[in-house]
């Protein structure tokens, strides 16, 4: 959850040696910088983990899967693919989180209060900082976006717009359509996979932290992608035959950590069917330091878990969507929502039709002072799918739903769709003031007394209900 709420900052740069040796490995191989080694090689190649506290279930398998994964490096990418006017190559160089940590130069955009004559709210300027700098303000408290893939890249900007391609007429039914075959789907969510995800995925001793920028956000993503290879090979054999294709992406950015995207595609799908997203993001982050223990269960362990397990039930009952289906797991949403928006921009550029998307984080905790509700919020979303969204809420689960906001600039990848102009909802555990307070803290683990599993549940539940409404 991208909360900018103010809190003590102590210290940015660090000395990694004081929290593990891992990153000094190699050290002639990498750029230090305030302190801090950063390792400049972020290729699939290099996936043998200096972490060698990483589990067996991590090291014995280093090849395993590998096959089911495709590697989308930066280089590949059509928003990189053009110059970007007189002064890009300085700025795309030293703006690279990869070689340059927390010295990189960023286009930060801070959240407007200005208006034109009409009322409209004028678009944001854009001041460039260090990472370290903008680290430090949001620890602060202040509003901002990181935009500099966006920004080097003019039309990919993400700035409000309508992208020509979005259908002006999607409607969204104001009934289930498809009620018997999503509960067939349901028996299949186990929540002892989610158990046994959640204890790897949050486990200081494997993923201390898994900030975007560090090496242990890097083979967090590494693992989970190989966990959903793993799914795959167990479950999906069903769609080799004429149904659908499945694909796993491990997407490169300009930070250590990647997003994953999985693809769902029907054989007869084209490639301007519209597609039904559902997100999340598998980064974590401590507020006091970039690079102190955040096990991030409930931001957002939780919304990880939630679509991967709703994946997994999904291929356990072997379904097949009738238009394209993704799951994404978005890199550096605590950053600034930087995953989402390099994979939004993407789209843009590619020209990409969306039917809607779904995101969830922070869907773990239960307030034991309230009555447990569905959070559903209103800032940056569609009305119509949200309405929607509300539909699945009543007819699927056990509990209410509760309308709200976030406060102030608090938002999350939801967001990166909706400023792109395409339609998205968000979902969170309850209202924004009933929330878990140990999110962006080392207390954010599984083993709180109110983290629920029955919750996640439901919001797995959600997940499923949408997956299969939007695409059956």
């Amino acid at each position: 959850m991208f909360w900018p709420k103010a809190y003590t900052w102590t210290r940015l740069t660090l000395v990694l040696v004081t929290l593990s040796a891992f990153q000094l490995t190699n050290a002639s191989d990498s750029h230090a910088y305030d302190g801090q080694v950063i390792l400049a090689d972020s290729t699939p190649a290099e996936t043998e983990t200096a972490t060698t506290t990483i589990s067996s279930d991590l090291n014995n398998n280093e090849e395993q899967f590998d096959t089911l994964i495709t590697y989308w490096p930066v280089e590949s990418q059509a928003i990189y693919e053009q110059a970007f006017g007189p002064d890009s190559e300085w700025m795309f160089r030293d703006s690279d989180l990869r070689t340059h940590g927390l010295n990189a130069i960023r286009a930060v955009q801070f959240e407007s209060a200005s208006y034109d004559e009409e009322g409209a709210q004028e678009t944001p300027q854009v001041q460039w900082m260090t990472e370290g700098e903008k680290l430090k303000l949001k620890a602060e408290g202040t509003s901002l976006l990181d935009v500099t893939e966006n920004f080097l890249h003019p039309s990919s900007s993400l700035f409000p717009h309508t992208p020509s391609n979005t259908p002006t007429a999607l409607t969204y039914p104001s009934t289930p359509r498809s009620r018997p075959l999503v509960l067939s789907i349901f028996p299949h969510i186990s929540s002892a996979e989610q158990k046994s995800f959640m204890t790897t995925f949050t486990d200081p001793s494997l993923f201390y932290t898994r900030y975007y920028n560090s090496e242990w956000g890097r083979n967090s993503s590494i693992w989970l992608s190989k966990r959903i290879a793993g799914y795959v090979e167990e479950l999906g054999g069903y769609a080799g035959e004429g149904k659908m294709k499945i694909e796993v992406v491990r997407w490169g950015h300009r930070w250590l950590q990647d997003s994953v995207v999985v693809r769902l595609t029907p054989f007869n799908a084209s490639s301007t069917d519209p597609i039904t997203v559902i997100g999340a993001h598998c980064d974590s982050i401590n507020r006091e330091d970039p690079f102190f223990a955040a096990p991030g269960a409930d931001d957002d362990g939780s919304g990880t878990v939630t679509i991967l397990e709703s994946l997994r039930a999904l291929l356990s009952a072997k379904y097949v969507p009738k238009s394209p289906l993704e799951f994404h797991f978005y890199a550096a949403e605590e950053g600034g929502l930087l995953g989402s928006l390099a994979i939004v921009a993407e789209y843009v550029k590619q020209g990409k039709v969306i039917k809607g998307m779904q995101q969830f984080d922070g869907v773990g905790w239960l307030n034991p002072t309230v009555p447990p509700r569905i959070g559903v919020i209103l800032d940056h979303v569609d009305t119509a799918l949200t309405d929607f969204q509300c539909m699945l809420i009543d007819e699927y689960l056990d509990i209410p739903y509760i309308k709200n906001h976030y406060p102030g600039r608090a938002s999350s990848d939801h967001e990166s769709w909706s400023r792109a102009g395409y339609k998205a909802c968000h979902v969170m555990e309850s209202a924004f003031k009933d929330v878990n307070q140990n999110m962006h803290t080392p207390n954010d683990t599984i083993y709180l007394r109110d983290y629920s599993f029955e919750h996640l549940e439901r919001f797995t539940k959600l997940a499923i209900a949408f997956a299969v409404e939007m695409t059956s």
